[in-house]
């Protein structure tokens, strides 16, 4: 009697497991793609907006901005993806095709690395908010994905090495980060 029992409380547990492993969305990605990888390299999957997300917000948490300030995602992301992760975001986020002033802080997501529940995004921020055309920090945000509460921040890490030469010289390179698609206007309507 005892084994007719655990036969369908095994199945259940085995259910429920592979349920929370695709809970986290995706196993394997990384942004930018790299030459022979074989990660998934789309920066507009659900999984990565939520990172992208969830740690701006904790990079905002961390260091205040006042006012308004524009993020912008990895080449290749789509509008309705920059949509998702502003809304998350609150209304002091934005974003746009064309650049905003020289006075509007960007924070921008460099690099996104998910291997199944725990992720790492590299996050340019202005050292000083107040002067955005000035010093600029790289920030590794290190998360883990929690089966109830989804993504969370598990470490903040602010580098001390300068930007351009963390990211130009170490193969990153100048990129755009203009969305793909139309604005947020043009997919709402009038």
């Amino acid at each position: 009697m005892m084994i007719q029992t655990l036969k369908p409380i095994r199945a259940l547990a085995l259910l429920l497991a592979i349920g929370l492993q695709g809970a986290a969305c995706s196993s394997y990605v990384h942004i930018p793609g790299q030459r022979g990888a074989v990660a998934r390299r789309n920066p507009n999957l659900k999984a990565v907006g939520k990172v992208e997300a969830e740690a701006l917000r904790s990079v905002i948490e961390k260091w205040p901005i006042d006012g308004v300030y524009q993020i912008m995602l990895p080449a290749g992301t789509d509008s309705p993806q920059y949509i998702r992760v502003v809304d998350r975001l609150g209304e002091q986020a934005t974003w746009s095709f064309s650049p905003l002033p020289p006075e509007v802080p960007i924070l921008w997501v460099r690099q996104v690395r998910l291997r199944g529940w725990y992720a790492e995004v590299d996050i340019v921020r202005p050292d000083n908010p107040a002067r955005p055309d000035g010093l600029k920090q790289l920030v590794t945000v290190t998360l883990k994905f929690r089966p109830v509460s989804g993504w969370r921040v598990s470490r903040l890490r602010p580098w001390s090495i300068g930007v351009h030469e963390t990211l130009v010289e170490g193969g990153q390179g100048e990129q755009t980060y203009a969305p793909t698609q139309a604005p947020r206007e043009a997919i709402a309507g009038p």
